[in-house]
């Protein structure tokens, strides 16, 4: 809701809240897949009545006993966990709820479809016990070799998905069923592999599907994708079934994507490709999928999943360059942290965090490079902002970050009416430009080098500002403005901000608006950076902050 303007927050969440109550409240409208999407945007809301939903869905739950949608248990299951940390009783009484009606059904005619089901819900349970019951209930591990090569490839995915970059059981993976998982411990979707499923089950299903899928290559993606995920999770190599690279040519794999569409999927992608365990040929063959993956990233991706994809408190820990966006003055850990492998408190081999930056790195540079040697269509506004941050979040400069800002400059000026001075261009693309080019200036600065390009750019540099400064004024903003493109300017960009004029039309904003979009931890944020000084807040608006922060939810 942050990316809403300010003047229609509030409405939407009055009528999300009056629709969904009438929606929720027909007999006839059960828990299915439709509705699970419908589940989480109300989750996500912050100005409606959440316990007042979730007891309208713990009696749906109640009711669907015995006859639950199996197909849509996961997706409800997970929409429901979207609620604010605050309803965590209600949540899991919704949780509980469920599994009964799950564990009332009959067992003895489901189809493989539906075991599927019941193997995905696994990925989604709070408690381990519950994943026992139901695994005891349910003939899953028996039925496993009943399902096809596409049911069985969506269930290992959804499990290596949960189980984060590293590799968690390089070591001994039998020694990490023996405990019972807790926090700190396996994720649940490595110990379903190795505890449920059996890791040498999961290997020969994951090396079969990339030996049956002949020269399709969606299918080819798909498989090696599976694979690799499997691999990386279980730490071991298959050197039975695949011991050289004659014998990975042999199985003549050539895809074209490995099927990942947002820039999240992407980089766990490149941490399993580039993980210690993958031999360096198997690298090399998919370097041209990944680099389409990439770009598919850039050119179809919006700019705020993929700016917030970067900013992504889980992926700093895996990739702490990318934390540069959101820790002003200081340098980005790939200049001075070593690529080579390290071990782990507990023995175990870990990838060495700055080799897979510079993975990703490397391999944005070359896609880049691609494209604009490319004969293609002009590249989209969307497209150059997305290629505009990723560049700056990788550290890059010289004349690929200088081709970005000229394409970047040509496309904004390219209109007589001025793309920047019209509604084409949004605040929160804006503010996604100006965070690049803050932290472009500020690897400027710290560079002694004042070549021709160098000159060139900043030339460009200024000229993109003086086109966008005028979307973020503040006449533009109270009404095309919205929560998260302030907190951006005076987070993310505060010195660009500064510099351009900005912060006092900013905190101005904030003190209207500081009910119509701001997250708790949006505006705990700004009391934090108040308290070190970095940015100055009026005693009024400081109030204000604290008041609206206790009233929001926790998440």
């Amino acid at each position: 809701m942050d990316t809403l303007t300010f003047r229609v927050v509030r409405p939407m969440n009055r009528l999300t809240q009056l629709a969904l109550y009438k929606h929720f409240n027909r007999p006839s409208e059960q828990l299915s897949l439709f509705n699970s999407k419908l589940i989480q945007r109300y989750a996500l809301l912050d100005y409606v009545d959440h316990r007042t939903m979730l007891m309208l869905l713990i009696d749906k739950a109640k009711q669907a006993h015995g006859s639950p949608s199996f197909s849509s248990l996961r997706q409800v299951l997970h929409a429901v966990h979207k609620f604010p940390y605050n309803f965590k009783e209600e949540k899991r009484e919704f949780e509980s709820a469920l599994l009964a009606s799950v564990l009332a059904a009959p067992s003895d005619a489901l189809s493989s479809v539906e075991f599927g089901a019941l193997w995905s819900l696994t990925t989604e349970l709070t408690d381990w016990g519950d994943v026992l019951r139901l695994s005891r209930t349910f003939p899953m591990q028996s039925t496993l070799h009943h399902q096809s090569e596409d049911e069985f490839r969506i269930v290992l995915d959804q499990m290596v998905a949960a189980t984060g970059f590293q590799p968690f059981s390089v070591a001994s993976p039998a020694s990490a069923i023996t405990e019972p998982c807790g926090a700190g411990e396996l994720p649940r979707g490595a110990r379903l592999l190795l505890d449920l499923v059996g890791g040498e089950t999961a290997m020969r299903r994951a090396v079969d599907g990339i030996m049956k899928c002949g020269n399709c290559w969606m299918k080819q993606g798909s498989a090696v994708s599976t694979f690799l995920g499997i691999v990386h999770t279980l730490g071991t190599w298959p050197t039975d079934k695949i011991a050289d690279k004659e014998a990975w040519q042999k199985l003549a794999l050539q895809p074209s994507t490995l099927h990942n569409t947002d820039l999240s999927s992407l980089l766990r992608a490149i941490a399993r490709v580039h993980s210690l365990i993958v031999p360096a040929y198997v690298r090399e063959a998919l370097m041209e999928a990944l680099s389409a993956d990439l770009w598919l990233c850039y050119s179809a991706q919006p700019n705020e999943p993929l700016a917030m994809s970067l900013k992504d408190s889980r992926l700093w820990d895996a990739y702490p360059a990318l934390n540069s966006l959101s820790k002003e003055g200081k340098d980005s850990p790939m200049t001075d942290a070593s690529n080579d492998a390290a071990v782990g408190g507990d023995g175990t081999p870990e990838i060495r965090i700055p080799a897979a930056v510079e993975a990703f790195r490397k391999l944005h540079v070359s896609t880049l490079e691609k494209q604009f040697e490319s004969d293609g269509p002009p590249l989209t506004l969307n497209t150059l902002i997305n290629v505009l941050l990723s560049s700056a979040c990788l550290g890059e400069h010289g004349e690929l970050m200088g081709a970005v800002l000229t394409a970047l400059k040509d496309f904004l000026t390219s209109s007589t009416s001025s793309v920047a001075s019209s509604r084409g261009l949004s605040p929160l693309q804006a503010s996604v430009i100006a965070m690049s080019l803050d932290r472009i200036k500020e690897m400027a600065s710290a560079s002694a080098a004042q070549s021709s390009s160098c000159i060139r750019s900043a030339d460009d540099i200024l000229a993109i500002e003086k086109l966008i400064v005028p979307v973020l004024r503040y006449t533009n903003m109270r009404e095309r403005g919205s929560a998260r493109c302030v907190i951006r300017l005076l987070c993310d960009c505060h010195r660009w901000t500064k510099q351009w004029g900005l912060e006092e039309e900013c905190v101005k904003l904030l003190g209207e608006h500081v009910s119509d979009g701001f997250t708790r931890a949006q505006l705990q944020g700004l009391l934090e950076r108040e308290a070190t000084g970095l940015l100055q807040l009026p005693v009024d608006i400081k109030e204000a902050i604290l008041r609206s922060s206790e009233e929001l939810p926790s998440r």
